[in-house]
């Protein structure tokens, strides 16, 4: 039992820090497929992934329907 334990922790300590990398990562992806599924109504609407950062584009867009389409994207993201 001992011995399991100092393997636990010293595996922790190798990957812990890409632990949380990949979670980001996934959760990012999952973000990423549900921002492009709300943007497909909206024309003009640009979802870019740069790994770190997701960003929402309104360049294109009416800016009546930009404003609604916003609000919507900020309810999604308050899920997360």
């Amino acid at each position: 039992m001992y011995k399991l334990i100092i393997t636990i922790k010293k595996i922790n300590k190798i990957i812990g820090g890409y632990l949380h990398f990949l979670f980001f990562l996934v959760m990012g992806f999952q973000v990423y497929k549900e921002l492009v599924e709300k943007t497909k109504t909206t024309p003009g609407a640009k979802v870019e992934n740069n790994k770190f950062c997701l960003s929402v584009h309104y360049r294109c867009v009416d800016e009546k329907v930009g404003i609604e389409h916003q609000e919507n994207i900020n309810m999604l993201l308050l899920l997360y």
